[in-house]
């Protein structure tokens, strides 16, 4: 053993859910409609407060025109247009939308795995915005946001922090 010798350093990981970049195929299917009763896991349309709210343990995924294309945390197939969904708790990691328009300002800045954000002063504290832009851009529409699980939606950008370009794990970098 050469005591000059450099070591690889263990790389930190980003901790997401096993359901934030599983197969498809082992994710349950999305199911619209139906009576209003309690929905089960990845069944939509559900209420948080109306009578189609979720099952005990699952939080309605709110969706609005600004994460119309958000694919849905935990579950496969093609979701009904602005529907809502029952899913298991999102951590804050998980890539979300602010507010019902999406949008980060300068007074309203967003914060870390949210958007969209158009430059670093739409993120609040140190964070920077993370520019995904076009399929040729440098980071393509689904390009992962450092430190942050899930897809997003395709093409926006997303707050992250910095030191997260390190990540190796999940959906990081």
């Amino acid at each position: 053993f050469n005591l000059s010798q450099t070591l690889p350093q263990p790389q930190p990981t980003v901790d997401c859910p096993s359901f934030a970049n599983p197969p498809p195929s082992t994710l349950p299917a999305l199911e619209s409609g139906g009576p209003a009763a309690r929905k089960g896991l990845c069944q939509g349309d559900c209420d948080p407060t109306g009578p189609s709210r979720c099952k005990s343990g699952l939080i309605c995924y709110q969706r609005t025109s600004a994460n119309k294309e958000d694919s849905i945390p935990g579950c496969s197939g093609t979701s009904k247009l602005n529907a809502d969904y029952c899913v298991v708790e999102v951590p804050n990691n998980y890539l979300t939308v602010k507010g019902t328009s999406g949008q980060c300002t300068n007074n309203k800045p967003c914060k870390r795995c949210q958007g969209f954000c158009v430059n670093n002063n739409h993120c609040a504290g140190d964070l920077k915005c993370f520019k995904r832009g076009s399929d040729s851009a440098a980071n393509g529409p689904k390009k992962a946001v450092p430190g942050c699980c899930g897809t997003g939606v395709p093409g926006k950008n997303y707050c992250y922090r910095d030191e997260d370009r390190r990540l190796v794990k999940g959906t990081a970098l």
